[in-house]
């Protein structure tokens, strides 16, 4: 469950600008403080840095 959340999660962050806030809501996940957590321990890397490697501009 988690790593589908995870992977809900690398989508948004590859394709919008939304707040972390916005899409570890989205995502499924009860605070952004749990969705980092998650997020850097399934990717070894964190949402943000994530974000500015993989995000397509619009």
């Amino acid at each position: 469950m988690i790593t589908q959340r995870i992977a809900a999660g690398l989508t948004v962050l590859e394709s919008t600008a939304a707040p972390i806030e916005e899409i570890a809501l989205s995502v499924g996940f009860d605070s952004p403080v749990t969705f980092r957590h998650h997020f850097t321990r399934a990717t070894r890397t964190s949402p943000s840095a994530y974000r500015r490697a993989f995000r397509v501009p619009a």
